[in-house]
C-alpha cells in the first residue's frame, strides 16, 4: 500500500496490537509512581532484555522525574545480559492521570528490525489497593509478523509476572 503525500509517495506501515493484562495488588497511582522509575524498568525485564544506557543517560533515568514526558533514553539491548542486540531508542510521549481514575505511559520506541513498538501501560484501578495493568504494544505487521508477535505475547507476559513479583 503506498499513500501518497505532496507529489512523494511513501509506504504506509501497516500496524497492529498486541495487548496483555494482569490483576496487580497495589493502587493504580502507586503502579504508576513505579512505573516510571528506572528500577522498576530494570527489575520487570530483567533478565531477558538489559538496556545499556550511558553514564550520563543513568544518571539522569536515575533522577527526580526521570521518566517524564519528554524524556527520551537510548542503548545497545543486550539479551541475557550476554548477548548484544541492536540500539533500542524510547521516547516517553505521554502519560498522567486518565478520566477514569486511572494511569497512563506512552512511548514510542524503535529497535533494530522493528521500526514500530509503540508502548501503552495502563494502570486501571479495580480496588482501593488493586488495579489492572495492561501492556499494549503496537507493532508493524509484515515480514516479520509472526516471530515479533511471538516475543512479544511471551515477553510482555513475563513483565506481568516480574510486575506481579514486584508488587506483592
Amino acid at each position: 500500500m503506498i499513500v501518497g503525500v505532496g507529489a512523494a509517495k511513501i509506504p504506509a506501515v501497516r500496524t497492529q496490537f498486541v495487548s496483555v493484562s494482569s490483576e496487580l495488588p497495589v493502587s493504580a497511582d502507586r503502579a504508576y509512581a513505579l512505573a516510571q522509575k528506572l528500577e522498576t524498568f530494570e527489575f520487570v525485564v530483567s533478565p531477558v532484555l538489559r538496556l545499556a544506557l550511558s553514564d550520563e543517560q543513568r544518571a539522569e533515568a536515575l533522577g527526580e522525574n526521570a521518566f517524564r514526558v519528554g524524556a527520551e533514553y537510548s542503548g545497545r539491548l543486550w539479551y541475557f545480559k550476554i548477548i548484544p542486540a541492536w540500539k533500542h531508542k524510547l521516547r516517553i510521549i505521554s502519560g498522567g492521570p486518565l478520566e477514569d481514575g486511572g494511569f497512563e505511559i506512552y512511548t514510542n520506541e524503535t529497535s533494530g528490525p522493528v521500526r514500530v513498538w509503540n508502548h501503552r501501560l495502563t494502570f486501571k484501578p479495580t480496588g482501593e489497593a488493586s488495579c489492572r495493568y495492561t501492556d499494549q504494544i503496537e507493532i508493524p505487521a509484515g515480514v516479520l509478523d509472526l516471530a515479533t508477535r511471538i516475543f512479544v505475547n511471551g515477553f510482555f507476559r513475563y513483565r506481568q509476572r516480574r510486575w506481579r513479583k514486584l508488587v506483592a
